[in-house]
């Protein structure tokens, strides 16, 4: 990440892939995170993309259908692996999966 001041006290964040948080004293939050082309923003736990001159908010769904992929991922390897290990982490990730069934 790169700080730089510039005139009239405005500071600009250069290269910040990693998400910043502003936080006002009553809990109101804006999450920022720079993508390569673009930034993704969380005001109040709604997620926008700003990307290509379009402000556009940020599905639900898409969200969950990546983490739904990362999780069909992990329980094929515990499927495959036959130990008690593997069986707890393959139930604990099924009832997540139907945790977000009901979002």
């Amino acid at each position: 990440m790169e700080l730089q001041i510039i005139e009239g006290n405005h500071i600009e964040l250069r290269k910040v892939f990693t998400g910043v948080t502003f936080r006002t004293e009553d809990d109101g939050t804006l999450d920022v995170c720079m993508r390569d082309t673009g930034f993704e923003i969380r005001y109040n736990r709604t997620w926008y993309e700003l990307k290509n001159g379009a402000f556009n908010k940020m599905r639900k769904n898409v969200v969950l259908g990546e983490l739904r992929e990362v999780i069909g991922l992990a329980l094929s390897h515990c499927d495959s692996n036959d130990s008690i290990i593997h069986g707890k982490l393959g139930l604990k990730l099924r009832n997540v999966l139907k945790d977000f069934d009901q979002l």
